[in-house]
């Protein structure tokens, strides 16, 4: 990790640090139901989430595909340049988290995003509308990956998504990590499982 993001994640933690969301805060003793589960269906989950700087032309995506005990397979913060509104940006965030499934060879059972604009947009595709491409190139993916479900959850079940699409916006390059991820995040991850 080179300088800058050491800076970026320092930057990051202390914020989190000071917000409502430490691991000691009640707001991350979370039940539950309202915290990330495990697939319902043996084999790998899926979540993605974007998330928008103010005034900027690029979005942060992130995501986590975790096995059926919670363990990270691959994580990942990434920019997209451009400029783009809600529904697409959280379909870019959801085709890169079936991408890599792909380069990474997760057949996923389930995928979840906290967009409901994403789970209408694949269940019913409208290939002529502006997302078109972007359902299409999912679909395509879909066939790739041994595709399970597909579903909407609160932040709260997607928050170690949410915190890496956060993260990519203040990190001055792209990351994936196998088996592995920042401390940051596995703040996030501990407190799903118990």
């Amino acid at each position: 990790m080179d300088t800058f993001d050491s800076a970026c994640l320092f930057l990051l933690e202390y914020r989190e640090s000071s917000s409502k969301l430490t691991v000691s805060s009640p707001n991350l003793a979370l039940s539950s139901s309202s915290r990330w589960s495990r697939p319902r269906v043996g084999g790998p989950k899926l979540n993605t989430d974007a998330a928008f700087p103010a005034r900027e032309s690029f979005i942060g995506c992130g995501g986590v595909i975790r096995d059926e005990h919670g363990s990270v397979l691959v994580c990942w913060p990434i920019r997209v340049v451009g400029c783009f509104n809600v529904e697409v940006a959280e379909l870019i965030a959801t085709r890169e988290g079936l991408r890599l499934a792909v380069e990474f060879g997760c057949p996923l059972a389930e995928i979840e995003t906290d967009s409901l604009l994403v789970v209408h947009s694949i269940s019913s595709p409208q290939l002529c509308s502006t997302v078109g491409l972007l359902v299409r190139d999912i679909s395509l993916l879909f066939s790739s990956t041994d595709y399970g479900s597909r579903r909407h959850v609160s932040r709260n079940r997607n928050m170690v998504a949410h915190k890496l699409a956060s993260f990519a916006i203040i990190s001055s390059s792209d990351k994936i990590w196998g088996d592995a991820c920042l401390y940051f995040i596995s703040k996030f991850l501990i407190v799903d499982l118990q």
